[in-house]
């Protein structure tokens, strides 16, 4: 399948194919080929990452910068590799990586977006309503409304706008 997706960091090069699989070539000294070794690669080698069910990922997104890379699963893990200075793979330490790691502190979230810079990485998780609480009825000002999810934080001054749509056909398991 072809490239469609190419990203570079110092001296090293991760692409993507238009399947979701990843290769790398380049400078490899941290591990930041992700190919479980520090040996630099001079032609397109195929990356592996294996996700939480122990099977190989898909990628929808990958980036490299300054001396490490990060690919984005389909289902929106992200896993780092490379050189882990100042935390910047996101494991707790600072030791360097040579196979792509699923980052910590974000497990089971929806990472939808990531940036990095040479050291630094910036993750976008969006906002998810799981309930809503009261669930249904009139609501008036000054009414407290709990919604659980994820994304949120408790704050004195949010504001809350909701929209009204169709509701789904009694018995569907559509939320």
């Amino acid at each position: 399948a072809p490239f469609d997706a190419v990203t570079c960091g110092y001296a090293h090069t991760i692409a993507k194919t238009t399947t979701g699989k990843r290769y790398a070539w380049g400078c490899n000294a941290y591990g930041q080929l992700g190919l479980g070794h520090a040996e630099s690669q001079f032609a397109p080698v195929a990356v592996e990452v294996v996700g939480r069910d122990g099977n190989p990922c898909v990628t929808r997104e990958v980036k490299a910068s300054g001396n490490y890379s990060a690919a984005l699963s389909a289902r929106g893990d992200i896993y780092t590799f490379g050189c882990g200075g100042h935390g910047r793979l996101g494991h707790g330490s600072n030791e360097h990586t040579d196979v792509p790691t699923l980052m910590h502190g974000i497990e089971g979230k929806q990472v939808s977006h990531f940036v990095m810079t040479a050291r630094n990485m910036y993750v976008f998780v969006p906002s998810v309503v799981c309930k809503v609480d009261p669930p249904c009825g009139p609501l008036s000002g000054g009414t407290t409304v709990f919604v659980h999810g994820g994304g949120f934080w408790d704050a004195e001054d949010m504001t809350m706008r909701f929209s009204p749509t169709t509701m789904p056909p009694k018995g569907s398991n559509v939320v």
